[in-house]
């Protein structure tokens, strides 16, 4: 063997012990533990904050008073009455209440019936004064069921009529002698197709919300309304003619056409006659539980409240407490509602639109 081949032959070995060599070193590197990476701590989180329990003591105890709305915001309704500090006799009603019932009763404010309906709908409190739109919503969430109804100026619930100039030439379908319409709805709505009316306001009972739906359920078409914002408003736009052809106010419970303020208007009542008018199908303010009140303490607290609205002095507390006048009381039910129910349907009313009506 020639000295070139030894030394190649000797390179060849050194290089397969050097391969070799690696080898084993890249393969014990693979056996070596892993290297432990620091476990993430994690944020820390707010401490969760205990869900309210009921109390154990019973609803009425001094531990778990009954709890009466009052809203300070003014009662929109189609006749309100009565003035001074709401907040203060919606306390002394409570207390006197307490009184009569044996019940521990607080009074809770709120601004808005917006406000109040979210707490009846939250159980955050027992018993309410609701106007009859509100009232439907209330019940429409499961959070109210009516239990009384007051008497506003001698009725439990009103009505609505349609009224126009005697020179529009529109039949007049309504006996004031007997007080019946002497035809059907679907005659008397028939010779309004096509006129333009004035209502008070679209969430407005009696002034657009019972009129509109009985007309809308006939399938009689009529001009968009104008607006007018008040009752008498209306009378005097139809008194004076070109603004609208018909318009719609208040009934039952009185006639927006011997209000003084427009007794300057001469021969009103010969001037504007009544085409149509609705039975008093709208009650008037009510009082509602939520619908767990235990009916033992509903009909404690309906009878002490029936027989406070016997006297003037109940009366006159039970008005300044909602600032609406109240001449008396009585036990009332769902389906007194039917009616308004229908009309809000028939014009696909939102109900959440006419909070406070």
């Amino acid at each position: 063997m020639n000295k070139t081949n030894h030394r190649t032959d000797r390179w060849k070995l050194f290089s397969h012990s050097l391969v070799f060599t690696l080898v084993i070193f890249t393969l014990s590197a693979c056996q070596l533990p892993a290297q432990q990476l620091p476990t993430p701590t994690p944020p820390p989180t707010e401490a969760l904050q205990p869900s309210p329990t009921p109390s154990n003591q019973p609803l009425g105890s001094a531990d778990n008073p009954l709890l009466l709305a009052v809203v300070t915001e003014p009662v929109d309704l189609e006749n309100e009455s009565g003035s001074g500090d709401l907040s203060a006799a919606s306390a002394e009603l409570a207390q006197t209440l307490a009184n009569q019932s044996g019940y521990s009763i607080e009074s809770i404010e709120f601004s808005n019936y917006a406000d109040l309906i979210r707490a009846l709908d939250r159980r955050e409190v027992h018993i309410a004064w609701l106007p009859p739109l509100t009232y439907l919503r209330a019940a429409q969430l499961g959070a109210a069921r009516v239990a009384l109804l007051t008497n506003n100026f001698g009725v439990y619930s009103y009505g609505a009529q349609i009224i126009a100039n005697v020179n529009t030439n529109l039949k007049a379908f309504y006996d004031p002698a007997a007080g019946v319409n002497t035809d059907t709805d679907e005659a008397i709505f028939d010779q309004l197709r096509g006129l333009r009316p004035c209502w008070v306001s679209l969430d407005s009972p009696s002034g657009y919300i019972l009129p509109a739906g009985a007309i809308a359920k006939t399938g009689v078409q009529l001009q968009p309304g104008a607006v007018l914002q008040s009752h008498t408003a209306v009378i005097r736009a139809l008194y004076v003619k070109d603004i609208c052809d018909f318009g719609a106010t208040f009934a039952v419970s009185g006639d927006p056409r011997t209000a003084s303020n427009v007794q300057d208007l001469p021969y009103l009542m010969d001037q504007i006659q009544v085409i149509w008018r609705s039975g008093p199908v709208i009650p008037n303010l009510n009082l509602s539980y939520i619908p767990e009140m235990p009916q033992e303490i509903a009909q404690n607290l309906n009878s002490a409240l029936i027989t406070l609205a016997k006297t003037p002095e109940g009366q006159d507390l039970l008005t300044r407490a909602n600032q609406y006048d109240i001449q008396g009381l009585r036990e009332a039910k769902d389906s007194d509602y039917n009616a308004l129910k229908e009309a809000v349907k028939e014009l696909g009313i939102d109900l959440k639109t006419t909070l406070g009506r």
